[in-house]
């Protein structure tokens, strides 16, 4: 059974897990303006869990 919270509780109840070195990349990039970036990858991949993660670490912390 799936952990019930994610990190930043936008998970929609499951867990954010393997994928905090693609979180840190994402971040790290935003954090360095001026910055684009671009998530990519095959359908159910996580694309937008990643940017919604993001999104609301931003926002915890008030950076980027």
């Amino acid at each position: 059974m799936a952990a019930q919270q994610g990190s930043s509780g936008l998970g929609r109840g499951f867990a954010f897990v393997g994928r905090r070195h693609e979180l840190d990349r994402v971040l790290a990039a935003i954090r360095q303006p001026p910055a684009v970036v671009t998530v990519e990858g095959n359908a159910g991949m996580g694309k937008s869990r990643l940017v919604r993660e993001a999104t609301t670490v931003l926002k915890s912390t008030g950076g980027g």
